[in-house]
């Protein structure tokens, strides 16, 4: 009976895969790592100071998290930053992909001072027929990135235009969608569907808060 008690009690601090069947695992001490196959090497290393390995959840593309996700030693947000001109002399489009995959996105990063024609043009976000399928795939899904005029002059201003089927809303600063020289904007994209309510044209919202 003594026996029976032991392994009971034993068995409440094992972790969950030793309860059903036993799978090969990892355990390890913090220094030394260790491959276990059977249930008798498992129990005597963790009465020994070893735990199971857990190993980092790197990529997770594609995960649908339904409930609360928590962070105990916080979480790291961003991503890469594209460059989407040297200089514009040109309007740009932006792409999908590059809302979509960038943490930042700046402009003019190779602009001469004093040459306003440099950034004076449009930057106009992608159409909702390519967002939505790049990355705001369902109603209420939404994105977030910096944009960066990078020219030294400062009337050199980059206008911030809305793509097919998207609308532009101005947070703060001097209230309009321009971005001067040396100034960015915190842009925030969501799908909304037929957020209007005007019979269905506009099913995304694009919330412009210019900083610096």
């Amino acid at each position: 009976m003594k026996k029976y008690l032991v392994g009971i009690a034993l068995s409440l601090v094992l972790p969950a895969f030793v309860f059903a069947y036993f799978q090969p695992a990892t355990l390890t001490d913090g220094v030394n790592r260790v491959a276990v196959y059977t249930q008798e090497q498992a129990d005597r290393l963790f009465n020994t100071g070893f735990s199971l390995e857990t190993k980092s959840l790197g990529s997770a593309a594609g995960n649908t998290f339904e409930q609360q996700v928590v962070f105990n030693k916080g979480f790291v947000e961003g991503n890469k930053i594209t460059n989407a001109s040297t200089t514009l002399r040109a309007a740009r489009t932006l792409t999908a992909s590059e809302v979509c995959n960038s943490g930042t996105i700046t402009v003019n990063s190779a602009a001469v001072a004093g040459t306003i024609a440099e950034a004076s043009l449009d930057v106009t976000l992608p159409a909702t027929t390519t967002l939505f399928k790049q990355c705001l795939k369902t109603n209420g899904d939404e994105i977030k990135f910096d944009f960066i005029n990078q020219s030294p002059t400062a009337a050199s201003t980059t206008e911030i235009v809305a793509g097919t089927g998207c609308q532009v809303i101005v947070g703060v600063a001097d209230g309009d969608a321009v971005i001067p020289g040396q100034k960015g904007a915190t842009i925030t994209m969501k799908r909304v569907t037929d957020w209007l309510a005007d019979g269905g044209s506009k099913d995304c919202v694009a919330k412009v808060y210019e900083w610096n």
